[in-house]
C-alpha cells in the first residue's frame, strides 16, 4: 500500500513537470514567435520606406536629367544629388 502511494505521488510529479516543461517551451515558442512577428513589420515598414526614397531618387534623376545645369565636378553634383534627395524627404 506505502508502494502504491509512493509510485502514484512519484507519477503525480512526473506529470506536473512534464506540463511545467511543455509550459516552458511553449512560452520560448510564443515568445520568439512575437518577436519574430515584430522583426517582420520593421523589415516591412524599411522596405516600403526604402521604396519610397528610391522612387522619390528615381523622379529626381529624370527631372535632373531633364535639366540643363552647369556642374563640373562630382563634389557639385553629390551636393547636388544630396540637396534633390533632402527635398524629396
Amino acid at each position: 500500500l506505502l508502494l502504491c502511494s509512493q509510485q502514484k505521488e512519484y507519477f503525480k510529479q512526473y506529470e506536473v513537470g512534464l506540463q511545467n516543461l511543455c509550459n516552458s517551451y511553449q512560452s520560448r515558442a510564443d515568445s520568439r514567435a512575437k518577436a519574430s512577428e515584430e522583426s517582420l513589420r520593421t523589415s516591412e515598414r524599411k522596405l516600403r520606406e526604402t521604396e519610397e526614397k528610391l522612387q522619390k531618387l528615381r523622379t529626381n534623376i529624370v527631372a535632373l536629367l531633364q535639366k540643363d545645369i552647369d556642374i563640373n565636378t562630382d563634389d557639385e553634383l553629390d551636393a547636388y544629388i544630396e540637396d534633390l534627395i533632402t527635398k524629396g524627404d
